[in-house]
């Protein structure tokens, strides 16, 4: 995912680089001693037992589940420190898959545990395992007892019960956190809290608590430190809602996308005092959820800004922002679309909210003055919709939201990653800094790998080039690996998506750039091109399990860019010298496919780590066989794979022979030629 990249670039300023380093496994056991891949851990609580300040503990890929008679699958309570934070994260290019049913909390951080980074985890919750029937009836009977079936959570911060230790200073970034039916992530009396690019979605539905997406409740403080101490940014919060009703009010509340919750703390639980230190809620999208998308309640010092919010107040018809008895909010930036019968903005029983530059449709302001700059106008999203694979939230060129925000108060880059402003002196209202233009074109016939420049699909991994018109830097602008060893994801203001995944760049010329294609892509993918902050519309384009393409000197075709390779270690380019049968050449592919290991996109391979390709690679020179020992394949550059071939004894001799190569029994472009000496 595009925010992966961010998070381990980010994460690498935030974990000294002196501590240990666990690794765990699905097929690890906790008896190993977890300081290798190797010798992983089982379980992420081994490690979580061992972690010292300034410790990275990676899950690589496997299932997680909770241990018999466990409220937790994870209890994070040891501390780092503000120079060496304890992190969690997936190891890059894995996906591993925490499956949290029948616990309290997938993650519960508690016992004043605090310089904690838990990034690039999916986690899941019991939802799918239960019903409203089972949870409402449950929730309802004489004596009931909570049950974690019915109430689990994903990630719960909680300090209720730390005395003045109370946990501080948490980055929640880049996560999948779906289907619990209690909250996704919650926060109890707790400070420094920062919640940023995660996806959130289907959470909050059966508990009788009242639970929402994303939920800062009772905050804390920690110090008094300058304002905004607790960050929600970067987030999609999608279908939460609450169907049980809550307590004794016999209704369902909440199931919000978002909710600032009772930071006053003034409902007679610990007498902590009111929190100071703020709150900033930016560039979120909140979709579809029962509640409203983003709420304050019984909260003061908050700033929602450059969010977009469709739908919401399914369930409990609260508004899309709902500021509720609470005070000095600043609503901003914002784009809402309501749904039919909603309602944009209600500030009921609140005091000093500052409304401006917000666009409001299909639902009115209620208790609060419009500002200055407000609009009410349809927003023209680029595609409506509530299922997060098809919806598009970008806005058209033509938006009245389209670059008529304040910039004066706008962040300093949007939901993916984008730096505002794009254009001079002007931004978008809402999360999206980009729009979609019909300026920036490109066909299904312009997207081409980079090697043998033929078309018609790409498989993953590929090295691909897109020509069209309305993109491209000049001079070219050509990407370098960063100091985190990832490509990225933007070069000479140019992008390119894959199913909203941002590639890892190599060029940006006029009308032409280049960028690898996610190893995430599958079936059929959505291409885009974006160029200063203007975005094509989607191109389908199919996806194969592999379409490899030898690079050459000219075009895609006469000349392999190959090495001959000697015993005595020397080289010599093939062009120059013809190779010598019984000898090695060494050329250059790309578009072979899934790797036989788990890569990150846009991660520059370091030896002894060059990954090989899944499918069998298969070389013929002169039409015979190249089938030597010594024969490799390896990963060697971001859409590059290097092949190691002897010339068969057999083979031709000549300065045109064809070089024929397949992967997985897909044929690379003919045409292509190597020079071959006696």
């Amino acid at each position: 995912m595009p925010v992966a990249m961010r998070i381990i670039a980010l994460a690498a300023l935030t974990v000294s680089a002196y501590g240990a380093t666990y690794y765990v496994s699905g097929t690890g056991s906790d008896s190993n001693s977890g300081l290798s891949e190797g010798a992983a851990f089982r379980t992420i609580q081994a490690a979580a037992n061992k972690t010292l300040p300034g410790d990275v503990v990676y899950v690589m890929n496997g299932v997680y589940t909770a241990c018999t008679g466990c409220s937790n699958l994870l209890d994070i309570t040891r501390s780092g420190t503000a120079a060496a934070w304890i992190a969690y994260r997936a190891y890059p290019g894995h996906q591993p898959q925490i499956n949290a049913a029948g616990a309290w909390n997938a993650i519960e951080i508690s016992g004043g545990a605090s310089y904690i980074e838990i990034s690039g985890l999916h986690l899941q919750g019991n939802r799918q395992n239960v019903s409203l029937a089972q949870c409402t009836a449950e929730e309802q009977a004489p004596n009931a007892q909570p049950d974690p079936a019915c109430d689990g959570n994903g990630i719960s911060i909680d300090g209720r019960q730390d005395g003045a230790n109370k946990p501080h200073h948490i980055l929640i970034a880049g996560n999948e956190i779906y289907d619990f039916p209690g909250g996704g992530i919650g926060t109890a009396e707790a400070d420094y809290v920062t919640v940023e690019d995660n996806f959130v979605h289907e959470n909050a539905w059966y508990s009788q608590y009242g639970n929402s997406g994303i939920s800062l409740w009772e905050s804390w403080n920690y110090d008094s430190g300058q304002a905004p101490h607790t960050i929600v940014q970067r987030n999609r919060a999608f279908h939460n809602q609450s169907l049980v009703p809550y307590g004794q009010t016999g209704k369902p509340t909440d199931g919000e996308g978002i909710i600032i919750d009772t930071s006053r703390n003034n409902q007679g639980g610990d007498p902590i005092g009111a929190y100071k230190g703020g709150f900033l809620v930016q560039n979120n999208l909140c979709v579809n959820n029962g509640g409203a998308g983003l709420l304050a309640y019984q909260s003061d010092n908050i700033t929602f800004l450059n969010n977009t919010v469709y739908g919401n107040g399914l369930v409990v018809q609260y508004a899309d922002i709902f500021v509720n008895q609470s005070g000095s909010v600043n609503v901003w930036n914002n784009v809402v679309e309501s749904a039919a019968t909603g309602t944009a903005v209600n500030a009921y029983g609140s005091t000093d909210v500052q409304l401006d530059y917000n666009v409001y449709w299909n639902g009115p302001v209620k208790n609060a003055t419009a500002g200055a700059h407000d609009l009410t106008a349809d927003p023209q999203f680029n595609a409506l919709g509530t299922d997060p694979a098809s919806s598009d939230f970008h806005l058209l060129e033509s938006s009245p939201a389209a670059r008529t925000g304040n910039l004066a108060v706008a962040p300093p880059d949007d939901l993916e990653g984008l730096l505002r402003p794009q254009q001079p002196g002007t931004v978008n209202r809402g999360a999206y800094e980009s729009t979609i233009s019909g300026s920036v074109a490109f066909s299904a016939a312009g997207v081409l790998n980079a090697a043998s420049f033929a078309g018609g699909g790409v498989s993953p991994g590929e090295l691909v080039t897109i020509f069209g018109t309305g993109f491209g830097a000049s001079p070219i602008a050509i990407a370098s690996y960063g100091s985190d060893g990832y490509l990225p994801v933007e070069v000479g203001a140019t992008r390119v998506y894959f199913d909203n995944i941002a590639a890892p760049m190599i060029y940006s010329l006029s009308q032409q750039v280049s960028a690898v294609a996610p190893y995430e892509i599958s079936g059929a993918t959505q291409v885009q091109v974006e160029y200063a902050g203007l975005r094509s519309q989607p191109v389908a384009i199919p996806v194969g399990p592999a379409a490899p393409g030898i690079y050459c000197y000219s075009g895609g075709a006469g000349q392999a860019v190959a090495v001959n390779t000697y015993a005595d270690q020397t080289v010599a380019y093939n062009q120059d010298r013809p190779a010598a049968r019984g000898g090695y050449l060494t050329f250059f592919i790309t578009g072979e496919g899934q790797l036989t290991a788990p890569w990150a996109d846009g991660f520059l391979p370091v030896a002894p780590l060059f990954p090989n390709p899944a499918a069998p690679v298969s070389v013929h020179m002169g039409g015979v066989p190249s089938e030597c020992s010594g024969n490799w394949e390896g990963l060697i550059y971001e859409g590059v794979t290097q092949v190691n071939a002897c010339v068969p004894a057999g083979a031709p001799t000549g300065d045109a022979v064809p070089l024929e190569v397949s992967v997985g029994g897909v044929s690379a472009q003919s045409g292509v030629t190597v020079r071959i000496g006696s």
